[in-house]
């Protein structure tokens, strides 16, 4: 269950116990989703795309499109799996 502890645009997720937390950014068209934080001790039960699809439930209710960017090859394999498509490529410098 996701809890109300929001403090700005981040949001606790928990009962009894802390399971992690998620961060959104509201703009006009879309929301971005920040960050997403699932404890160690919790992974692989599902709790990441259970929030994924709260939030999505969400920026649909807002007519809005959900966007995350992704930094890794593991973080993108979990959002492909949650109906996410690429759609920018990143460019950086070293």
């Amino acid at each position: 269950e996701i809890s109300e502890c929001l403090v700005g645009s981040e949001m606790c997720i928990r009962d009894s116990n802390e399971y992690g937390y998620f961060s959104i950014a509201e703009e006009n068209d879309f929301i971005l989703l920040r960050r997403l934080f699932i404890d160690k001790k919790y992974r692989g039960n599902n709790l990441g795309s259970q929030v994924v699809q709260f939030i999505l439930t969400y920026a649909r209710l807002k007519t809005k499109e959900l966007r995350v960017n992704v930094y890794d090859r593991k973080a993108e394999a979990f959002y492909r799996k949650n109906g996410f498509v690429k759609n920018y490529i990143c460019y950086h410098i070293h």
